[in-house]
C-alpha cells in the first residue's frame, strides 16, 4: 500500500517524503529517512533527557531541509506507533500544523510493547529474580 501511495504522489508531480521509526524500516522504501533524520531531531537517551523540555526539530539549522519539508505535499510515516508521540508533535509544530500537507501514518500496534502499570523502565538485575 505504501509503495502505491508513493508512486501515485510522484505521478501527480507532487513532492513526497517518507520516514520510519528505524533505519531498517526506512530501507524498505526508496528515499525514506528515519523520523529523527527527516525532521532533524537530536537523539537523546531517556536518562539524559530533561522531562520538562519539549522535543524540538532542529530545522532552522538546516534551511534547505526546512524548505523541502514546507514544499512537500505528502509525508508518509511508516512504523508510526513506534515513535514517541513528542516527535510527531514537534514535527507538527515545526511545520505549522501540517498545513497544506497530507500525512499518512502506517504501523502495527501489535508490535508495541505493552505498558506495565506501576512498572519501571529499569531492568531487574537481581540474579535470583525469576
Amino acid at each position: 500500500m505504501n509503495k502505491k501511495v508513493l508512486a501515485w504522489t510522484s505521478s501527480q508531480g507532487k513532492i513526497r517524503l517518507g520516514c520510519a521509526s528505524t533505519s531498517l524500516a526506512a530501507t524498505i522504501y526508496d528515499g525514506f529517512y528515519t523520523a529523527h533524520s527527516l525532521f532533524h531531531f537530536l537523539v537523546i537517551e531517556d536518562e539524559d533527557r530533561d522531562e520538562d523540555s519539549l522535543f524540538e526539530c532542529k530545522l532552522l539549522k538546516h534551511p534547505k531541509r526546512y524548505e523541502l519539508l514546507k514544499a512537500t505535499s505528502v509525508i508518509v510515516w511508516d512504523e508510526f506507533p513506534s515513535n514517541h508521540r513528542e516527535i510527531f508533535e514537534a514535527a507538527y509544530r515545526a511545520l505549522n500544523g501540517y498545513k497544506d500537507k497530507v500525512v499518512i501514518c502506517f504501523g502495527d500496534f501489535r508490535q508495541i510493547v505493552p505498558v506495565v502499570k506501576y512498572g519501571s523502565r529499569l531492568l531487574n538485575t537481581d540474579p535470583d529474580f525469576k
